[in-house]
């Protein structure tokens, strides 16, 4: 900040001289001084300090009696003062120098200096350079643009990703070195996956489709930069996938295929739920078991002897009530009776006739028991169903013989759970009255 002390001498010159008469005439004296404020700096007249100013500056009197008895008047204008500004492009090879009032200066950039009190105001003078030095300097820029599109380099429009070169002189016989690196902006690609069954069809983009393949949309202007996005759509068609299967009804045999139940030979089909949601059509063909072709048939002798018909191939089987009581086609009866022989094939198919035993005049009642086991294979666990056979025995045998399941009935539809191998196995249920019924099925895990 400047300080600038006005010392007012004033000279008066004596503008009339005075008569000896006791009445002199007074006349007062007038001084103007003028000068400029620069910003920051002070200015103190006769005491005052001025450092602001209005936008036309400023006005300031002061007045001195003097000894004559007349004023001395001095007036101050104070003018509003400014910076000068300037400022200039400098261009300069590289490795040269540039002197900025003493600086030497060697690399681009924006300079400044402050000359004092160099304006033809008396205030300062700011001088900006702004120095730019060419050459072998090289300056690389990175920039994208969509497909299709085109960008702009100094001037120079490009539509396709490169490198690029160009020379801009740059004064004082220098050139600069800009390159380009241009790419694509990668474009978004988002995949969507989806199933439909036969018969329906799928929007894609506004778009119904219906069959198995790969779809492509491209969305323009909805990505970054304004580029297109790509999606993609995989559709899958669920067709059914059920495989046929071929089943074995045995003689007066139930099956449980799925929804179906199947008492005799055919083709049958039954809808499930499969993949995707979609109906599956599975297909059986039930084939009558042609092993066993005829019902067996028993001979008394002697009223305790029996003997059934054999057939070559087939297991014979001998059951009292729940109990196996012989493998044989000829067995002795002990007691008095109902006896149930049976031919067995290599899948578990029976058929089966009955004989009752009579032993010292005791004759049991016999009648039919009405007995179904569903699922028909099943995998060890099913569901017996049977008529007025509460608080009968059950007992379940393997191909040979072995019991390895007894309990007794006790509702009509009961969950059996077994532990036992794969293989054929038989049901057999005895009332309380001694009328038995023999049941195959197959566990198949």
């Amino acid at each position: 900040m400047r300080k600038i002390l006005l010392n007012l001498v004033v000279s008066f010159a004596i503008l009339m001289a005075f008569s000896t008469s006791s009445q002199a005439q007074c006349v007062s004296a007038r001084d103007t001084i003028r000068t400029i404020l620069c910003p920051g700096d002070t200015i103190y007249f006769n005491g005052q300090a001025i450092s602001t100013l209005g936008r036309r500056g400023g006005l300031y009197r002061d007045t001195v009696l003097l000894g004559t008895g007349c004023d001395s008047i001095t007036v101050l204008i104070v003018g509003r003062g400014r910076y000068a500004l300037d400022s200039f492009t400098q261009y300069i090879c590289n490795g040269s120098t540039y002197m900025f009032n003493g600086q030497s200066l060697t690399t681009s950039g924006v300079y400044k200096d402050t000359l004092r009190h160099a304006s033809v105001t008396g205030c300062d003078s700011i001088v900006t350079v702004n120095l730019i030095v060419g050459g072998s300097i090289s300056t690389t820029t990175n920039a994208s643009m969509c497909r299709g599109s085109s960008y702009t380099f100094h001037g120079v429009t490009y539509d396709s990703a490169g490198v690029y070169l160009d020379t801009v002189s740059v004064g004082g016989g220098c050139d600069t070195v800009l390159q380009l690196n241009l790419t694509y902006y990668r474009t978004p690609v988002t995949t969507l996956v989806a199933s439909i069954c036969p018969g329906q069809s799928y929007n894609f983009q506004g778009n119904q489709v219906s069959g198995n393949g790969n779809y492509t949309d491209t969305l323009h202007g909805m990505s970054v930069l304004g580029c297109d996005s790509v999606v993609n759509l995989r559709l899958t068609v669920a067709y059914p996938t059920g495989t046929p299967r071929v089943d074995t009804l045995c003689y007066g045999d139930t099956l449980h295929l799925g929804n179906l139940l199947v008492t005799r030979a055919g083709r049958y089909n039954d809808t499930i739920i499969g993949t995707g949601g979609c109906d599956t059509v599975i297909r059986y063909t039930v084939r009558l078991d042609s092993t066993i072709t005829q019902t067996p048939t028993i001979t008394a002798t002697g009223g305790d002897t029996l003997t059934g018909t054999t057939v070559s191939g087939l297991t014979s089987v001998w059951t009292n009530g729940s109990n196996v009581v012989g493998n044989s086609a000829t067995y002795v009866a002990t007691a008095s009776g109902v006896y149930t022989y049976s031919l067995v094939d290599a899948i578990g198919c029976t058929r089966s006739a009955q004989y009752t035993v009579t032993i010292n005049g005791i004759s049991p009642v016999t009648e039919s028991v009405k007995t179904r086991i569903y699922p028909n294979p099943n995998t060890g666990t099913f569901e017996l169903e049977t008529a007025n056979a509460i608080g009968s025995d059950m007992v379940i045998y393997d191909i040979l013989g072995n019991i390895v399941e007894s309990k007794s009935i006790t509702k009509n539809k009961m969950n059996i759970e077994m532990a036992n191998a794969n293989g054929v196995y038989l049901l057999v249920i005895r009332d309380a009255k001694g009328a038995v019924s023999t049941s195959r099925f197959t566990v198949s895990r």
